[in-house]
């Protein structure tokens, strides 16, 4: 390669550099934007309300609604003997029982006892500050593992690739500590393509287009 060429190709490579860097930072915007969004107390109550949690109105503790079940799923010998005692207690047949009690969605223990569940509210009927309590003990309950950035990851796979840059990985620390941040790596790169990106990119800069002309033999 005659030695200004390889000046060029010097240039090319420090402006690629600071263009990859840009683009890692916009990367750990992203991600921290959407890392925030799923700590926000609305993001996490909303998502306590689609898994149907419940939660004590005096002490915030959780009600597992799955501990109890309907008079249809207890066992039969369990499911037999609340129908026979309500049956006696009401003069009523325990068909009639067995139908009330689906209808009004009586839950019951394993015992066959009926759950008391009047004190079991959703998290935003609770009252201050035992709401903002149980929102804490939830708060990274949607960020505990990486499931939650793995949209914005192929996204962005999918954005590098016709950059150039194959066989992408990201990595990232979120957090605001010393050394968070968040990067893509390829060991894959097609210059050509690049170079083609280059040239189109209205963020690039003109010596930087007509360096990758000059390269790319145009």
């Amino acid at each position: 390669m005659p030695e200004s060429m390889d000046l060029l190709v010097n240039k090319l490579q420090d402006y690629v550099g600071g263009m990859v860097e840009d683009l890692n930072r916009e990367l750990e915007r992203e991600l921290e934007n959407e890392y925030e969004s799923r700590t926000e107390d609305e993001y996490v109550s909303d998502s306590l309300d689609t898994n149907e949690m419940y939660f004590d109105k005096d002490t915030g503790d959780e009600i597992n609604y799955g501990a109890y079940s309907l008079i249809n799923a207890l066992p039969k010998r369990i499911a037999q003997k609340v129908l026979a005692a309500q049956a006696d207690l009401f003069s009523r047949t325990p068909e009639q029982v067995f139908q009330d009690l689906m209808k009004r969605k009586v839950l019951f223990d394993d015992e066959g006892e009926v759950a008391d569940l009047s004190n079991a509210v959703v998290v935003d009927d609770l009252e201050e500050p035992l709401k903002t309590k149980v929102l804490d003990r939830y708060r990274y309950w949607g960020v505990e593992d990486n499931d939650w950035s793995s949209f914005i990851e192929d996204a962005w796979k999918e954005r590098l690739a016709k950059m150039g840059f194959n066989r992408v990985e990201i990595a990232y620390s979120l957090g605001g500590a010393q050394g968070d941040g968040a990067s893509f790596t390829s060991d894959s790169i097609d210059g050509k393509q690049l170079l083609k990106y280059l040239l189109k990119r209205t963020e690039s800069t003109q010596e930087a287009q007509e360096v990758a002309r000059r390269v790319l033999g145009g």
